[in-house]
């Protein structure tokens, strides 16, 4: 009684607040249907304006005659990156906290979800999260100036392993619960974006510089490493009943068991990756003696 109380008030929440997205897909009989018609020219429109963001922030910083050739060659990759970062934290809070108490099935495959509109605003979310990426993956391997800090094959490699997950998440419905953990991830992109925007502004000894420094340890810790590496965690913890229901569905309705596999092997490569930018950039920020930074 108190389900179907909550059900309904969680329901009329989410569709007040999902009038405006597009509607890429819905619940029908319990299963996910997409329309990827609108899904493909949902992911154009947010291409579209990711690209114009980026030249909006550029042209700025030419409008203001900003000279240091960090902020130009990459002030919009990190306006840009800082916009995604807080969208893509919300977004991931939100649906965590909509779907984190439901069934496997719901966590996994997006079926018998309490709320059946979420399954609208997490793909639409997630199609806003696959532009970004492809946008500045075209912009590392094209368009940026050459870093190995900004454009390296680490770099690269996220990108790649991200996108993939968005559209493999996207194209068959796939782990909505390891989406939104996966979210709250670019938390500490915020402050790691700051601290980038002090040292190239000047304020590489500044105040905000050490705060934004020490917001990003903790976060990257908490988040990039505990909170990613809990939903492995879930992941190996539910994976008989998640096997189940791959071999179930597999039959019924069309949901591929490779798909699912593959998106579990990109989530588990994309977590030793966060552990090699912990040993090779965390560490050392942590352990460099309190060495001053140099100001542009």
């Amino acid at each position: 009684m108190n389900r179907d109380k909550r059900t309904k008030q969680k329901s009329g929440k989410i569709e007040m607040k999902s009038i405006m997205l597009p509607k890429i897909a819905s619940i029908k009989n319990s299963i996910p249907s997409i329309e990827f018609r609108e899904l493909l020219k949902t992911y154009i429109i947010f291409c579209v304006s990711w690209q114009l963001l980026y030249m909006f922030v550029q042209r700025c910083l030419r409008w203001f005659k900003v000279s240091n050739t960090k902020l130009l060659g990459f002030g919009r990759s990190y306006v840009c990156s800082t916009v995604n970062a807080i969208i893509s934290s919300l977004c991931g809070a939100y649906i965590y906290f909509q779907i984190h108490d439901d069934s496997v099935l719901c966590k996994y495959f997006f079926i018998g979800c309490v709320d059946s509109s979420l399954i609208n605003f997490t793909i639409t979310s997630c199609a806003s999260l696959s532009a970004y990426f492809t946008m500045d993956l075209i912009g590392i391997l094209f368009t940026y100036p050459r870093s190995k800090a900004e454009t390296g094959a680490a770099t690269v490699i996220h990108h790649s392993i991200f996108l993939a997950c968005g559209i493999i998440g996207s194209v068959f419905y796939l782990t909505p619960y390891l989406y939104a953990l996966l979210n709250l991830c670019e938390i500490s992109t915020i402050p790691l974006n700051v601290r980038w925007f002090t040292i190239n502004t000047g304020n590489g000894n500044s105040k905000l510089y050490w705060i934004a420094s020490y917001t990003f340890v903790i976060s990257f810790i908490a988040f990039r490493i505990i909170v990613y590496g809990f939903s492995l965690l879930e992941v190996i913890l539910h994976y008989g009943e998640i096997q189940q229901h791959m071999q179930d569905l597999a039959h019924e309705h069309g949901i591929k068991i490779w798909s699912t596999l593959i998106m579990f092997v990109l989530v588990f490569l994309g977590w030793l990756l966060q552990l090699y930018w912990f040993r090779n950039g965390i560490l050392p920020l942590l352990f460099r003696g309190g060495k001053k930074k140099k100001k542009y």
